[in-house]
């Protein structure tokens, strides 16, 4: 199967695993190692004990579908710290925290989430006030979906 259909596939059998709370983020197929790797969330966040429960139920379809055989490697992870915002519901997730943009055109910026649309979103860009380490809240800037290039969630460490 090539990565669409994998996609496909991958999102009706989670629609299927505890109401739909999962959703995939992104996938990973290596045909030439027969190794499937799939990143998923959900709105409350992902646990260890959910990615096995869904490794293992994943693994039951893919058994019975006979679809990779009886050699194959499935990793079910969720999308880690180091991997970029992909879907709105990651976005909508995010509400209220500090993203760093990268635009198409290569701008990078940074800003508090403040409102997510099906088109774009909203930020509160981070502004430096001279050569102080102190920031500010600038004002609110619409972005389109179609000029992000990768949007990243900042994590900080109090």
């Amino acid at each position: 199967m090539d990565r669409d259909k994998w996609q496909s596939w991958l999102e009706d059998r989670l629609r299927e695993i505890e109401g739909g709370t999962y959703f995939l983020v992104d996938l990973d197929w290596r045909s030439s190692s027969n190794r499937l790797v799939v990143y998923l969330d959900s709105d409350e966040g992902v646990t260890l004990e959910a990615c096995q429960a869904i490794s293992r139920s994943l693994e039951s379809a893919l058994d019975v579908e006979g679809l990779l055989g009886e050699e194959y490697a499935l990793d079910v992870s969720s999308p880690g710290l180091d991997r970029p915002l992909t879907s709105l519901r990651q976005y909508q997730k995010n509400k209220g925290r500090l993203l760093n943009i990268i635009l198409k055109e290569g701008l990078a910026m940074k800003g508090r989430l403040s409102e997510v649309n099906e088109e774009s979103i909203t930020i509160e860009p981070q502004v430096r006030k001279g050569k102080q380490k102190a920031f500010s809240w600038g004002q609110k800037k619409e972005i389109n979906f179609s000029e992000i290039e990768k949007t990243f969630v900042e994590v900080r460490f109090k």
